[in-house]
């Protein structure tokens, strides 16, 4: 039997419980993400950051746990003048909170399945690869955040 404690308040964490729950809610993908390391990196080794970078089924994994649950689901301005936001007028000091989720669950977005958890879906067409800059957990942070990828590669070291 295995205890794990997570403590901090880096998004990192909050991530790496996400993922580590859909994981265990979804045992199907253990083999598969099990095998993509074994053949990346071998049965007992421990993974290199080059094999990190190709384990696209990982990085898909990861990426539809981030879009399901992410780090973002919701971001919060304080409006720092009056202005009229789709037809409301949002006065100076008012809290916006712009919920990612309807973006993330969006079918004319995300496609007709996008209320489904399909942790290949980024595995398709080669969409795991590179960065993802219009993923939208990390869209409000700025497309050159260089945080967004050390911390998706913080959350793969800590899978395998």
């Amino acid at each position: 039997m295995y205890r794990l404690i997570f403590g901090g308040i880096h998004q990192v964490a909050v991530s790496i419980v996400w993922v580590t729950f859909e994981l265990a809610d979804r045992p199907e993908y253990i083999p598969v993400l099990r095998e993509e390391m074994y053949n990346l990196c071998g049965k007992y080794s421990v993974p290199k950051y080059a094999a990190l970078r190709k384990a696209e089924r990982l990085d898909s994994f990861i990426r539809e746990v981030m879009r399901t649950k992410g780090d973002v689901l919701s971001v919060v301005r304080e409006a720092t003048q009056d202005t009229e936001l789709s037809g409301y007028v949002v006065e100076r000091g008012q809290l916006i909170f712009a919920l990612g989720t309807h973006a993330h669950l969006n079918t004319s977005m995300q496609g007709f399945d996008a209320e489904q958890f399909d942790g290949m879906r980024w595995g398709r067409d080669g969409l795991a690869r590179g960065h993802a800059i219009d993923a939208l957990p990390y869209l409000w942070v700025g497309p050159l955040c260089v945080s967004r990828t050390h911390a998706r590669y913080r959350r793969y070291v800590y899978l395998p």
